[in-house]
């Protein structure tokens, strides 16, 4: 089974500067399966689709099979690519669009941001629906490819979309307890660190000084050493 993958997000949620950067998962994705297509939907900065489009020559994908949709009024698009998973933006996760993938029954891999405000730890357990690193996209993307497993993954899409639709008690108190679980895990390291603000100031201040630094890296990390899944 060929599975397409799909990105959401402007370009402030998806860091050139964190690991691994959304570059590199495009070029990833694109390699892993050369019959595959990625669609971006979101406004991109113009430097970064040259970037995105360099790397693609430089590693032999064409461009025709990087979609970019840009930013659209809906998420209309998704309803005919129900065959398509869903890759988070990272380090900065979404919220509103992840719910309405699931509204539509689209697997979502979610990025397991411990250090930022928006995540979805509270409830989501299922490690085949989350990811940290490139192996964790390759696995989880072996896994949907057998026959079978991909409705596996849209069945527990809508498990907890439904989860989310429940108004009673237990539902808001588990939500709450495991909330409270994960602020108390990370509550000394945001003391300590607030990455989420650090990256913003870095980014309006440093943006075209780092924008270069990345290129280089991820150039050489894509063109030479590739083969590192993280």
């Amino acid at each position: 089974m060929i599975i397409n993958t799909i990105s959401i997000g402007g370009g402030n949620k998806f860091s050139l500067f964190y690991l691994p950067s959304f570059e590199k998962i495009i070029i990833f994705l694109l390699k892993r399966n050369n019959k595959s297509l990625h669609y971006h939907i979101g406004h991109l900065p113009l430097v970064r689709l040259i970037l995105i489009k360099t790397l693609l020559l430089i590693n032999g994908i064409s461009l025709k099979r990087f979609k970019y949709l840009g930013q659209t009024k809906n998420l209309n698009f998704l309803k005919s690519n129900k065959n398509s998973i869903v890759i988070s933006s990272l380090p900065f996760v979404g919220a509103l669009t992840i719910l309405e993938c699931w509204s539509l029954g689209i697997p979502v891999l979610i990025y397991k941001s411990k250090y930022f405000y928006i995540n979805f730890e509270s409830f989501l357990n299922d490690k085949k629906l989350q990811y940290e690193n490139l192996n964790d996209i390759d696995q989880i993307l072996n896994f949907a490819e057998k026959n079978g497993n991909f409705q596996k993954l849209v069945f527990e899409t809508k498990k907890y979309y439904s989860f989310l639709q429940n108004n009673s008690n237990n539902t808001s108190k588990y939500l709450i307890k495991n909330a409270e679980k994960i602020y108390s895990n990370n509550t000394e390291i945001l003391k300590i660190f607030d990455l989420n603000l650090f990256l913003r100031i870095f980014t309006v201040f440093f943006k075209f000084f780092y924008i270069i630094i990345k290129f280089f890296v991820i150039l050489y990390s894509n063109y030479v050493g590739f083969s590192d899944k993280e």
